[in-house]
């Protein structure tokens, strides 16, 4: 099951005259200004692995990106944009699931030419944006790799080619694999799109509302359980369930009518998480129960260890007996 999005990688003038000024590589302009042609290949190098990394510039390196792919990017990433790689050709983007031997993430690609200097200029960008870089400029296509990595957004990319089956050439692949970070205090002020329209498919909106609860996904995502239940998909439960449940208490507070069961129960998630358990009833006669704990992100059954265990938010509508 993936999402894909594909845009002319069209971009303004301005905009790419900016960002190609930054992508200088100062070797071939010595080189060029030598008259000698430029390589980005030290042949000399016993190893052409090398590493770089920048003090983070207040120049915001992820314009230029079309603003559909850009849109997909954040929603993918928590909201983080990535810094802009100039990739040649229609760009796609799918969403790899996760499998029992590799984490899920976004592959990014293009139908343009992967070559050595579109890597020098990934590096060049990401380096520039304050991101960890190392990158292997091998002589082969074959060989040439980029990864990056930004902690504190909890993003790690790498960048390679692809071979092209027709006629031996390659096209750029970008995967982003990203574990978001707890954020506090908390960015978002509101459930996601996606949240609020099952919801509202269930009943749960005003004067019957549920209060946002950042459960450590910026893009918390629902699915519709039945016709008054719906399940509210949050981030990694493992790491971050203190604060998970502080902020849900915070939220639904006994100040605004919730009520925290006593004695909260365990046993209710595939692992035995313990269950947070928080209830409204509101003065028309309607009920909301909304239950906080830990499961395997797939909802699968497998083993604890191999499985990414996120925070969950059950949320039950009872309507007044009539």
């Amino acid at each position: 099951m993936y999402t894909r999005v594909t845009k002319k990688a069209l971009l303004l003038l301005a905009t790419g005259l900016l960002l190609t000024g930054c992508n200088t590589d100062p070797e071939e302009s010595a080189s060029n200004a030598n008259g000698s042609d430029a390589s980005l290949v030290d042949s000399n190098s016993e190893n052409p692995t090398t590493s770089i990394s920048s003090e983070k510039s207040s120049i915001d390196y992820t314009i230029g990106w079309a603003p559909a792919i850009d849109a997909e990017i954040r929603r993918s990433l928590g909201g983080n944009g990535l810094p802009f790689v100039d990739l040649p050709g229609e760009i796609t983007i799918v969403h790899v699931d996760k499998t029992s031997t590799s984490r899920a993430y976004m592959l990014i690609t293009s139908t343009g030419a992967f070559d050595n200097y579109l890597m020098y200029d990934a590096k060049t960008q990401f380096g520039l944006a304050g991101w960890e870089v190392s990158y292997n400029n091998a002589a082969k296509i074959k060989d040439m790799v980029m990864d990056a990595s930004n902690d504190e957004l909890g993003i790690t990319v790498t960048m390679y080619g692809k071979p092209n089956g027709r006629d031996g050439s390659y096209y750029p692949a970008i995967e982003v694999y990203f574990t978001e970070v707890f954020k506090e205090p908390v960015r978002g002020t509101n459930w996601s799109d996606n949240t609020l329209s099952v919801l509202t498919e269930i009943g749960v909106q005003t004067p019957h509302m549920l209060p946002y609860v950042y459960m450590g996904a910026f893009n918390d995502t629902a699915t519709k359980v039945s016709n008054k239940k719906a399940l509210i998909k949050g981030g990694d439960w493992i790491a971050y369930e203190k604060n998970i449940v502080a902020i849900a208490r915070k939220s639904l507070s006994t100040g605004k009518n919730w009520l925290e069961t006593s004695g909260s129960v365990s046993g209710y998630g595939h692992y035995g998480s313990k269950t947070y358990t928080f209830t409204k009833s509101f003065s028309d006669g309607y009920k909301i129960e909304a239950k906080l704990y830990g499961d395997a992100a797939d909802g699968s059954y497998s083993t604890y260890g191999n499985d990414e265990i996120v925070a969950f938010l059950e949320v039950t509508l009872t309507s007044p007996k009539k």
